[in-house]
């Protein structure tokens, strides 16, 4: 399995919502977050985890609001209340590696919530699988603008 660093930087960076009205939207729109991630694997029992801080800028689209990664990964959500779900789950998405190889990720789940516009949460589960080998993973963030 690659380092978990690795892992971090080409997958991480998930975040948006959609529908909603427009003050909610707003709450995730405009400036940039920065964001403090935890994700941990558990690959046959054994878990790592790794911290990593990423920036995220949601934007509008005509289907509500979504992000693209870094990795390609195209997410959108739905809102309710002040929370943003992911609605185009399970999302899958590839990434090849400096060292050829790739790492395919599967997000099931994920939710992104800011009452304020100002303070961000984030929740995400999935899997990502490389060189044949499957862990699952899950993502804990918080971070402000």
């Amino acid at each position: 399995m690659k380092s978990l660093r690795t892992f971090l930087i080409t997958t991480a960076a998930v975040a948006g919502c959609g529908g909603g009205s427009p003050a909610l939207i707003t709450n995730f729109t405009g400036a940039t977050w920065s964001v403090n991630e935890t994700i941990t694997l558990d690959c046959g029992g054994q878990t790592t985890s790794d911290s990593e801080t990423e920036t995220l800028a949601f934007t509008e689209t005509s289907a509500g609001i979504g992000y693209v990664s870094g990795a390609g990964c195209d997410y959108q959500f739905a809102v309710s209340g002040d929370t943003a779900t992911l609605s185009n789950g399970p999302v899958t998405c590839s990434t090849v590696l400096s060292d050829g190889s790739t790492l395919l990720l599967n997000l099931n789940s994920y939710t992104a919530a800011s009452a304020d516009g100002l303070h961000l949460t984030t929740v995400a589960s999935g899997t990502v699988t490389d060189s044949g080998t499957t862990c699952d993973f899950a993502l804990d963030g918080s971070g402000t603008r």
